[in-house]
Formats: structure tokens, C-alpha cells, sequence
């Protein structure tokens, strides 16, 4: 009777004790579950915001290199405006017709630029398309050359045709067009295949989605400008319906319009839309859905794996192999971002490089030319014709301010110097111009030597310099400011410093703007240490220090 008696007593104790593992159960695995979530939406967004922040710095780059691009053709054409070959032109127009040495002169100026510059044909037309004059007989026709030339005689200025499809060869082609005295026109052609697609065509990073392509409005359409990646022959063929209702402000696609929408195949995708300037062209840049979410999915598997042994295993157990499996899966995507910040950099740099050489052995080339030949013109007016000589000297000046300008540029791209001559004569150099261009004063102290400075350390420190004064310039409001290089007691350390206005505390961490976040990735490459201190309308000092026996080459 007595153990009949306490069955049901031992029995509620079981059941009350079943019940509170089983509770504990429950409440570990609810626990385990609202973490999981909450890592894998924190993983998400950083992945995504990975993916967006390479999306919107490739769109800048490319969109500046297509702008360029056009600016530099209509420079080509403006320097052959004020030639005088377009006198020869214009007497050429003016009888309906060439005689040898006209003919000979402005043939040989046409080799000569598409010899240098590679642009496939030159013609000299009439307003009605009728051709007087041409290098290589591959014109796209005179109903439409005449349609050139009467555009650019009512501007009277040199014109850069949108991108057209010749229908005998089906090139994509564009026209650059000089009017000659309200008469007619030269017109060089320019093959968009082999100067303009391979801006586009590019991307620094390995993707097997991305890609950037032109588009052009027309009407309730859009025309597709350039091939895709994943459609055989779309440049001036391929259009798509276009929602103008959907469309937002013109200056939202000056900046940048990012959205995720369906491609021209129907796929989700990541997609920047960015109006290139001064031109009828937007720049989408994409990327799939699907493959900006490859990671995450890696990660959801691995996440429910990880549950699966929450489950089973004690609250300790599982807590520890929960925080171990974070730590992990966090240092894995923090290192794949940094990974591809540094391959961004890199990719940047060399761009940079090739833009600096082909400014500094085509461009300063041709100008050099152009002033010599002014030089010539100059000896060759009598002395008598004053305003003519005046002309002459103004327009040499101009040539020399320009390569002035371009090998600053080249040098700012690319400062040769700083592999000739070390990290303190290039920094020194650099603050020179700024101060002649900003008219911003500069404090520049350098203490010890740099020349062992490995080339990726030394290159990081000049940019992080480079960004930190830029800043200078646009933001702080000052006339004075200060540079310190020094590397002593077994630290390098740069130091720039202002007392401007300074910076809201709101903006003041590191991760915000583009020249602060390059700053700190630079930073993190060569192994230093950043320290940002700023108030508002005390200033900003920038110090970024590096052991020596952290330094080596990256």
C-alpha cells in the first residue's frame, strides 16, 4: 500500500522534472533560433551593403572615364578647329572643289589624326552631305553626313554625334564634327567597339553577373547602346518598353539611382542607373540577385546545421558552439570584403597609372606639337600685324597653361616622383601644387628617411595624404593647414591637420564618405593604425601610425 501510495507522488515528480527539460529545451531553442536570425540578418546586410558600396564606386569610376572620354574627342576637335587647315577647308568649300596642294594638305591632316588617335575616316562635306574631300571611303552616306554638318554649322561649334549603326557595315559609329564657316564640315568617325565598349566591357572584380551597359530614352523606350553580357547583338537593336511614371528626377540620375529591379532577362538584379554628363546617355551597372545572395544561402545552411546541434546538445555546449561558429562566420565575410576592397584598390591604382601614361606620351605629346607649330605660325606674320601675333601669343599661353594642367593631372594620378625620389620629396611636391591650386598654405615637416619604405606602403601613405587634403580643401574653410612625415623610434606616422570647421560628431567615424572609408582601408593594408580627432569649429587632425616591424610589402 505505501508503494502504491507514492507511485503517483514519484510519477508527478518525473513528469514535473520532464517538463521543465523540456522547457528548457524550448526557451534554448527559441533563444538559438531569434540568434540565428539575428546574425543572419546582420551577415545579410553587411554582405548587401558589400555589394552595394563596390556597385556605386565602379558606376563613379566608369561614368567619369565615358565622361572623360567625350570631353577628350571634342578637345580633338577643338584643337582642329583652330588649326589652319580649316582655312584650306573653307577655300575648299568656298570653289566646290580642291586643288592638289589643298587637297594634299588636308589629307595629310587627316592621316595624321587617325594615325595618332585611331579614328577610322575623315571626310570634308558640303551642307548637303556631298563629299569634297576623304580618308578611307567608308562614310555612313550623305543624307546623313549632311545631317552632321548642318547641326554643326548652326551651333557653330564642334559636335560629338550620339552612337549610330552604319547600315552597310553595321559598326556602331559616332561622328565628331567641326564646322568650317557655316559652309560644310570635317567629320572624323569613331568606332564605339574599339575606344568607347571597352570602358564598359571591364570590371575589376571576378562576377560571373556583372556588367555595365549604355542606354539611350527614346520616347516611351529605351534603346540599348552597347552589347549585354548575357544577349547575343544588342547595341542599337535590343529596346525595352520604359515607365516614364516610374522614372525618378533628373538630378536622382545625375547621382546615382540604385534599386532592385528585374534585368533585361527578367532576373532580380542589383541595378545602378547613372546619367553621364553632358550626353543623352544613363550608365546601368548590375549585378544578379541571386549571386549577391550565393553567400548568404552558404550561410542559411550552415546556420540550420548549427541548430540542428543547438538542439541536441546542452544550453553550454550549444552556446559555445553557436559564439564559435559567429566568430568564424564573421571573420570569413569580414575578410572577403576586405579581401575585395583591397583588389578594388589595386584595380584603381592601376587605372590611375595607365591614365597618367597615356596623359603624359599622347596628350603633352600633341600639345608640345601643336605649340611648336604655333611657334612656326608665330615666325611666319609679318611684324606689321600686330592683333594677329597678339592671337598667336594668347593661344601658346593657353597650349602651355593646358600642358601644365595635364601633367598635373598625370603627376596627381601617378606621381612618377615618388618612385624617383621617395615618399618626403613626393609629398613635398604634392603640397606645393595644392597650395598654388587651393591656395590653402601648407606646413610640410618631414623627419628621417623613407627610402626603405616598401613601394605598396609608401604609395598608401601619399594617398591617404592626397584624400586628407582634399578634404581640407572642400570642407574645412581654412587658409592654413599642416603636414607631418616622420619616421622615427620605430614608427611612421602622417599627421594632417586644419583648424577649420571640423566635423559634426555624427559624421565623424570612419566608415562615412568615400574619402574617409578610403583612408581607412589604405590604412588597414599597409598594417597601420587611424586616429580621426575633430570638433566642430576647432578643426580635424588625421594621424595614421605604423610599427616598423609592421611594415612589409602587401
Amino acid at each position: 500500500m505505501r508503494i502504491h501510495d507514492k507511485s503517483p507522488a514519484r510519477h508527478g515528480f518525473f513528469s514535473s522534472q520532464r517538463l521543465r527539460i523540456l522547457l528548457l529545451l524550448a526557451v534554448g531553442a527559441a533563444v538559438s533560433v531569434a540568434a540565428i536570425r539575428w546574425y543572419y540578418l546582420r551577415q545579410r546586410e553587411a554582405t548587401e551593403n558589400a555589394f552595394t558600396d563596390e556597385l556605386i564606386a565602379i558606376t563613379d569610376a566608369k561614368t567619369k572615364q565615358i565622361a572623360n572620354w567625350r570631353r577628350e574627342r571634342i578637345g580633338d576637335g577643338n584643337v582642329l578647329a583652330s588649326s589652319p587647315v580649316l582655312k584650306t577647308a573653307e577655300r575648299v568649300l568656298a570653289n566646290k572643289k580642291a586643288t592638289d596642294a589643298e587637297g594634299a594638305e588636308i589629307m595629310r591632316v587627316l592621316a595624321a589624326l587617325s594615325s595618332a588617335f585611331s579614328y577610322s575616316s575623315g571626310t570634308l562635306v558640303d551642307l548637303d552631305g556631298n563629299v569634297l574631300i576623304e580618308l578611307n571611303s567608308n562614310h555612313p552616306g550623305s543624307l546623313r553626313l549632311s545631317g552632321f554638318a548642318r547641326q554643326a554649322a548652326r551651333s557653330g561649334a564642334v559636335q560629338l554625334s550620339d552612337i549610330y549603326r552604319d547600315p552597310r557595315s553595321g559598326r556602331a559609329l559616332l561622328a565628331l564634327t567641326i564646322p568650317v564657316a557655316h559652309a560644310g564640315a570635317l567629320i572624323l568617325d569613331i568606332e564605339a567597339s574599339r575606344f568607347l565598349y571597352p570602358y564598359l566591357e571591364s570590371w575589376p572584380t571576378a562576377s560571373r553577373t556583372a556588367e555595365t551597359y549604355l542606354l539611350r530614352r527614346e520616347g516611351n523606350e529605351i534603346l540599348y547602346l552597347s552589347n549585354v553580357r548575357h544577349i547575343h547583338e544588342t547595341a542599337l537593336v535590343f529596346r525595352r518598353p520604359l515607365s516614364i511614371s516610374a522614372l525618378p528626377d533628373e538630378n536622382v540620375l545625375m547621382k546615382g539611382w540604385l534599386r532592385k529591379a528585374n534585368d533585361y532577362r527578367g532576373v532580380p538584379a542589383l541595378i545602378m542607373v547613372r546619367r553621364i554628363p553632358d550626353s543623352p546617355w544613363y550608365l546601368n551597372a548590375k549585378i544578379d540577385v541571386s549571386e549577391i545572395e550565393a553567400p548568404l544561402r552558404r550561410l542559411w545552411w550552415e546556420m540550420a546545421f548549427i541548430f540542428v546541434l543547438v538542439s541536441l546538445a546542452s544550453g553550454g555546449v550549444v552556446g559555445l558552439a553557436w559564439r564559435s561558429q559567429q566568430l568564424e562566420e564573421r571573420i570569413r565575410t569580414s575578410t572577403e570584403i576586405q579581401e575585395l576592397n583591397a583588389r578594388l584598390i589595386g584595380a584603381q591604382e592601376e587605372e590611375r597609372a595607365r591614365i597618367a601614361r597615356e596623359l603624359h606620351d599622347d596628350v603633352c605629346q600633341q600639345i608640345a606639337a601643336a605649340s611648336i607649330e604655333m611657334s612656326n605660325l608665330k615666325h611666319a606674320i609679318s611684324t606689321q600685324d600686330v592683333p594677329a601675333r597678339a592671337q598667336t601669343d594668347r593661344i601658346q599661353q593657353k597650349l602651355a597653361d593646358l600642358a601644365e594642367g595635364v601633367r598635373r593631372l598625370s603627376h596627381e594620378l601617378h606621381p612618377a616622383v615618388l618612385e624617383h625620389s621617395g615618399l618626403a620629396s613626393a609629398l613635398r611636391e604634392y603640397c606645393n601644387e595644392f597650395s598654388e591650386v587651393t591656395g590653402i598654405r601648407l606646413a610640410v615637416e618631414t623627419e628621417g628617411a623613407f627610402e626603405a619604405l616598401p613601394r605598396t606602403t609608401a604609395l598608401s601613405l601619399y594617398r591617404i595624404a592626397q584624400e586628407a587634403l582634399r578634404n581640407v580643401a572642400k570642407h574645412a574653410k581654412v587658409k592654413d593647414a599642416s603636414v607631418r612625415l616622420s619616421n622615427s623610434r620605430g614608427l611612421v606616422s602622417l599627421t594632417i591637420e586644419d583648424r577649420g570647421s571640423g566635423m559634426l560628431p555624427a559624421r565623424t567615424p570612419v566608415n562615412r564618405g568615400l574619402g574617409l572609408l578610403s583612408i581607412k582601408e589604405r590604412t588597414r593594408l599597409i598594417n597601420g593604425t587611424l586616429e580621426i580627432q575633430s570638433q566642430p569649429n576647432r578643426g580635424t587632425t588625421i594621424s595614421v601610425r605604423i610599427p616598423s616591424d609592421e611594415i612589409k610589402e602587401t
